[in-house]
């Protein structure tokens, strides 16, 4: 730290620092509110933008299932070996239920695996879905029992393969349909792993990517497959995260953008699939983000307290100093000192050297004088 030399100088500074330090700060408040509103309207339009394409994906992957369960149920092959099937059980017929379940799947590289149960649990399938673990983990999910036992139709989350004959990324479509008096539990499983990049793509600039059923229930989480998101959770925690009405409760909006607790938010729903998408940016990119233009203000500010400084310090030396110096001579002089000119340099300094010098040598020639004419009287 700089030594200021002179008391007008530390008057001077302190005064130009707090008198900068105040409109600085006014402007400052000024520049980070209309900044704020600015980039906060800009981040939910770009959440917004994003998470209407991420919506449009999911939308046509949904809707392209639902059509596979239909142009399933028309195929007349499955309509013919059922109704054989039923009048006539047997391992041969069954089998070419599942051939023919086989054939279709082969006509979507998408459907991994493909089954039919009957409400009196004989199972149909097709040839690649023959592993019982396999077949136990699919007819063990949520989705599929809750089909088997209230019907309607439901598109599971999107999940993890557990084995190895399933894919790495997979979801599975449900649907409860009554087929030749018989109720069947079908069940398509689905490779997601090309959907899931089309949302990643369109989700790209998002945090969080989330879409949630007409439940409530989350189906898609860009970050499902980051087992260390979840690390030291507690069951119910991760089921609360997982729930809708996380966005619905306690969320502040404003100028079109909404806060939860994770970051800012905005959420799409869609007529078609009757989902909801949810694209969320953290506080922490939104903090690094505003944080430069924090930055630059803190540039800009010391730039001119650095630059004040840099021409005080000489100012002081140059013309203040001397001054100090004169200051201590006048303190330190006494009548009879021989007095010293310090400067004899043609400015104010100059003048007021010479002054006080002048003044010592009249002083000093007085003195003299007095002292003459007091020793002259004491003589006579």
């Amino acid at each position: 730290m700089f030594k200021v030399h002179s008391k007008l100088s530390k008057v001077i500074l302190h005064k130009f620092l707090t008198i900068y330090t105040i409109i600085f700060v006014i402007l400052a408040v000024l520049i980070f509110t209309s900044a704020g509103i600015f980039f906060l309207y800009n981040t939910g339009k770009s959440i917004s933008s994003k998470i209407s394409m991420v919506t449009n994906v999911w939308d046509e992957f949904e809707t392209t299932k639902r059509e596979q369960i239909y142009a399933l149920l028309s195929e007349n092959n499955l309509a013919k070996y059922l109704q054989e099937y039923y009048r006539a059980p047997s391992a041969r017929n069954k089998e070419r239920v599942n051939l023919c379940l086989a054939s279709f799947q082969t006509s979507d590289s998408g459907i991994q695996y493909l089954l039919m149960e009957d409400e009196e649990d004989n199972l149909f399938h097709s040839l690649n879905s023959s592993s019982a673990e396999l077949l136990e983990i699919l007819k063990e999910s949520k989705e599929y029992r809750n089909t088997k036992e209230n019907g309607g139709e439901y598109l599971s989350s999107v999940k993890k393969g557990a084995v190895s004959e399933m894919p790495s990324i997979y979801a599975c479509y449900t649907k409860c349909q009554n087929i030749y008096g018989h109720t069947f539990t079908i069940c398509f499983c689905y490779d997601v792993r090309s959907m899931v990049r089309s949302i990643q793509d369109a989700g790209e600039g998002l945090d969080i990517v989330q879409i949630y059923n007409v439940y409530g229930d989350e189906l898609y989480n860009n970050n499902f497959y980051e087992e260390e998101n979840d690390a030291g959770k507690e069951e119910g925690e991760k089921s609360e995260e997982s729930k809708f009405s996380v966005y619905t409760e306690n969320s502040v909006h404003i100028l079109g953008c909404s806060f939860s607790k994770k970051g800012v938010f905005r959420v799409k729903d869609s007529y078609n699939t009757l989902v909801y998408s949810v694209g969320t940016i953290c506080y922490q990119r939104l903090l690094a983000e505003f944080g430069l233009l924090f930055l630059g203000l803190l540039i800009l500010y010391l730039i001119p307290i650095i630059c004040a400084i840099l021409y005080i310090v000489p100012a002081n030396d140059k013309m203040l100093l001397p001054i100090s110096y004169l200051r201590n001579q006048v303190n330190e002089f006494s009548i009879g000192d021989e007095p010293v000119q310090l400067f004899d340099s043609e400015d104010e300094i100059g003048e007021l050297s010479r002054s006080f010098y002048d003044m010592a040598v009249n002083i000093n020639k007085q003195s003299k004088e007095l002292s003459q004419k007091e020793y002259e009287k004491a003589v006579t």
